[in-house]
């Protein structure tokens, strides 16, 4: 797989780090907040400001995959998360939403992918 500005990365080497100083302490894989930062706050009365140094989480370039490979974790969406837009729109109109966005319902909702969840989890 290749990633503008990453280089090739692929799966022949599934070893843990070779150089943990540069792959663990120094965090080579992870972004570099310097170019590309992350807007972080911790209450709605708090100004967004760019986050310099990885803290609370790690963010690296790599394609998604990063709570199912670190964590194996693996949530269900909610019902809501399948019909955001109609029901964001139902709870407060349908301005709320700006013409900008592009959220839109899934298609599915909760109830029909609830089998497959159920599947999978076992």
């Amino acid at each position: 797989m290749h990633l503008k500005g990453v280089g090739h990365q692929d799966t022949s080497d599934f070893l843990g780090a070779h150089d943990e100083y540069k792959y663990v302490n120094n965090a080579a894989m992870k972004q570099d907040l310097s170019k590309e930062s992350i807007c972080v706050r911790n209450n709605d009365n708090e100004i967004a400001l760019p986050m310099r140094k990885n803290y609370a989480f790690d963010v690296g370039n790599n394609v998604g995959g990063a709570g199912v490979h670190w964590n194996g974790m693996s949530y269900r969406f909610l019902p809501y998360d399948f019909q955001i837009k109609s029901l964001t729109e139902e709870k407060y109109g349908k301005n709320k939403v700006s013409k900008e966005y592009t959220i839109q319902d899934w298609g599915v909702n909760y109830d029909e992918m609830e089998p497959y969840y159920d599947k999978a989890e076992k």
